[in-house]
């Protein structure tokens, strides 16, 4: 019972626990329309519309009436099942003379007498009806049996037959017996025609020749989508098209047409009327699965179905007698009245969308005819079925949307295969790109790897100096800080091996280079007093952007250089000054300085000339990189006394710009940035024709970015295409 309340309630999209009253109502008054349909009493006659009379009308025919094919809608005698008389116009209901909505089942007479002009005696005439509502009709003209159902007088089949009739008097008594025991009304659909043999046979030609030509229409619409959906599988909206356009054929062939009665003989009316109403139940769930294919905005996924689902039901009570599922045809009336106003609605609140365009007024137009049926049907007027010319309207302006859909979708199949073609045709130009950008990664991770057997190399090296101190230092604040060096060179030593970097990467900071050196020489201090030396730091505060634990390293190299070379019991001086822009570090020593020749030689990797070959001829080499890599210089200071010259670029806080072109030409590149945001790299057609328009412009400061772009979109790299465009900032307002 929970799931049950639960579908109901996906089905619905109504809270059941707030219309729960609503459903049992509703589910109550569709009970009691089954059970009142199904049951058949006797026929309780009320005040009739008109005064009951057992007179017959008589009618005095001209023969100009008859060359035009009389309609009949006079006043007849009519006897109800009951035995009842009544005069009634046809075409009308036998409901109307009982004032009653529920069918009347029985027999009814109706009775007419004629009066023919004198040239008529002996002509051959013929009657003529488009439809008679009932299971059995015989028309009798002076007792004679001009008219039936079927192919045979005791035939079940609902086809019309008229016979040719000669009167030999002026005087013609007509007796029209209809029998209803199935249909959801009673008697005469359309008015019941007389005139000569020529006359009636041709209207009755022309008559069945628009039906065929509708007929025919409509089943080559519904073969002809059946077609394209073997060719357009995916789109849905084809086959439901197809659909619908079928239950149409299978209404018109069982309720007028009778073409397989033609070629396979009778079928009875009880089959040809479930037919009918079969074909009828499945317009609804076909029209909207056809809306919801178009776009899931017009008609959603639960209200069709919903309304399946609700058809479906319907279908299914057509394995019930005739008495039973005939009361349900009101019914499903009043679904299709809210199927109709539900789909005017959709139209109407997406009458902006040009996509519903081409679907509003075909829609419109057939629904105004499907509602002057309905009220036709159900005999509130009389003003004949135009339902078929409503639904031609449709289906015409359908199948040409549909058609010009298809021809898009075609065209727009076609340039993607000019563009995969065109992408084709570079693509070995691609792949020799691609090969060469592979040599090109293989050539950086050997240089990779190089660097890093550089770094450790050097990290070694200068593991030595904390390690001398620790071996020689007398104090334990100096061990101390010769154990914490030793563990700040083995973390960068384990950076090293894990980088994926084949350069320095430089993590600058603002630091001050006298506490820099002033480390350093406490480091290296217990050396120093090894052998007698003295170390001085006359640097004043000076703040630079640097890589701190790389330069402290850099500083430690030279001055290790300096204790390792000067004289015993001698000074190093740590000195600065600033000069065209740049910090200059002068460490200097009193030892025998390096040969003007040699200067440039001893920087090298490897290269070393110290006389006791402990040297691994790094130290230099890196002092030289580190200093490369912050934009400085590494140099020998031509003085009286040796040094080594640290050259730093000075810190200056810039306010960042954007460039030129990016400032003077944003305006005339908001609308075209718009449009190539809105595109991906392989929509190829669509951006070079952007590209050639900011081309047209013969700008020069953004013709580099222009072609940037443009090797984007020939690599088809959506990476680099997205950056390039990122690259110019859209104002809030545009974006």
């Amino acid at each position: 019972m929970r799931r049950g309340l639960m579908a109901l309630r996906w089905l619905s999209g109504f809270s059941l626990r707030r219309d729960f009253g609503l459903w049992t109502l509703a589910m109550g008054l569709v009970f009691c329309l089954c059970v009142l349909g199904g049951v058949q009493g006797s026929v309780r006659a009320r005040t009739a519309p008109f005064a009951s009379t057992s007179a017959v009308p008589q009618q005095v025919l001209s023969m100009s009436q008859l060359q035009g094919r009389f309609a009949l809608n006079v006043p007849w005698q009519f006897t109800g099942p009951d035995g009842q008389h009544f005069v009634t116009t046809p075409p009308a209901r036998w409901e109307k003379n009982y004032q009653r909505l529920w069918p009347v089942m029985g027999k009814g007479v109706y009775r007419l007498g004629l009066k023919l002009p004198e040239q008529a005696v002996g002509q051959s005439l013929l009657f003529d009806c488009e439809m008679i509502a009932g299971n059995r009709f015989r028309l009798y003209a002076n007792e004679q049996l001009v008219g039936y159902n079927g192919f045979y007088p005791e035939s079940t089949s609902r086809v019309a037959q008229f016979d040719v009739f000669q009167p030999t008097s002026r005087q013609v008594a007509l007796r029209l017996e209809v029998e209803n025991h199935t249909l959801h009304w009673s008697g005469l659909v359309t008015p019941l025609y007389l005139g000569f043999q020529q006359d009636i046979r041709y209207e009755r030609y022309r008559h069945d020749l628009e039906f065929n030509a509708f007929f025919g229409a409509f089943f080559f619409i519904a073969f002809f989508h059946f077609i394209l959906f073997v060719a357009f599988r995916k789109d849905r909206t084809v086959i439901w098209f197809g659909l619908l356009y079928l239950a149409l054929v299978v209404y018109m062939e069982f309720f007028r047409m009778h073409n397989l009665e033609y070629l396979l003989g009778d079928i009875p009316l009880e089959w040809s009327v479930r037919g009918v109403r079969l074909a009828l139940y499945s317009l609804i769930p076909c029209f909207f699965w056809y809306g919801h294919s178009l776009s899931e905005h017009f008609i959603s996924r639960r209200v069709a179905y919903g309304f399946s689902f609700a058809s479906l039901g319907f279908m299914v009570s057509l394995v019930l007698p005739g008495h039973w599922h005939t009361p349900l045809l009101y019914l499903w009336f009043l679904l299709l009245v809210m199927a109709t106003s539900y789909g005017l609605w959709v139209l109407l609140r997406n009458y902006k969308d040009p996509a519903i365009h081409p679907f509003l007024l075909s829609l419109s137009i057939y629904a105004v005819t499907l509602v002057n049926d309905m009220f036709n049907a159900l005999g509130w007027w009389a003003n004949g079925f135009y339902g078929r010319y409503g639904f031609l309207v449709f289906a015409l302006t359908q199948s040409g949307f549909l058609a010009w859909r298809l021809q898009a979708n075609y065209r727009s199949k076609m340039r993607y295969q000019e563009e995969l073609l065109h992408m084709n045709q570079n693509l070995e130009q691609l792949v020799s790109q691609r090969t060469q950008e592979v040599e090109e990664k293989n050539q950086q991770l050997e240089q990779m790897a190089q660097f890093k057997d550089e770094m450790v190399d050097m990290l070694v090296h200068d593991l030595k100096t904390p390690l001398n101190v620790l071996l020689t230092a007398p104090e334990p604040q100096h061990v101390q800080r010769a154990s914490q060096r030793v563990k700040t060179l083995i973390e960068q030593l384990v950076k090293a091996q894990h980088t994926d970097a084949q350069q320095w990467v430089l993590e600058k900071e603002p630091q001050d280079i006298q506490q820099l050196v002033a480390r350093v020489l406490q480091l290296l201090q217990p050396w120093a007093s090894t052998r007698q030396m003295t170390l001085a730091n006359l640097l004043d505060p000076q703040l630079l952007v640097m890589d701190t634990p790389l330069v402290e390293r850099v500083v430690q190299n030279v001055v290790q250089n300096a204790l390792r070379h000067a004289p015993v019991g001698s000074e190093i001086k740590v000195v600065g000054h600033t000069q065209d822009g740049f910090f200059q570090v002068l460490i200097e020593d009193q030892g025998k300085g390096i040969p003007l020749e040699l200067q440039q030689k001893v920087l090298e990797k490897g290269v070393s000339f110290a006389s006791d070959g402990g040297s691994t001829g790094l130290g230099l080499y890196f002092c030289k990189k580190v200093l490369e890599a912050h934009g400085g210089q590494l140099a020998f200071a031509q003085l009286p006394q040796s040094g080594v010259l640290l050259r730093f670029p000075q810190f200056q806080v810039q306010e960042a710009t954007l460039p030129a072109f990016q400032v003077a030409h944003l305006e005339a590149l908001i609308s075209d940035l718009q449009a190539l945001k809105q595109y991906e790299v392989y929509e190829i057609s669509q951006v070079r024709q952007i590209l050639r328009r900011l081309e047209s412009q013969g700008d020069r400061l953004i013709q580099p970015w222009i072609d940037a772009l443009k090797g984007a979109v020939r690599e088809v790299n959506e990476t680099r295409y997205r950056a390039l465009i990122a690259q110019i900032p859209l104002p809030p307002e545009a974006q």
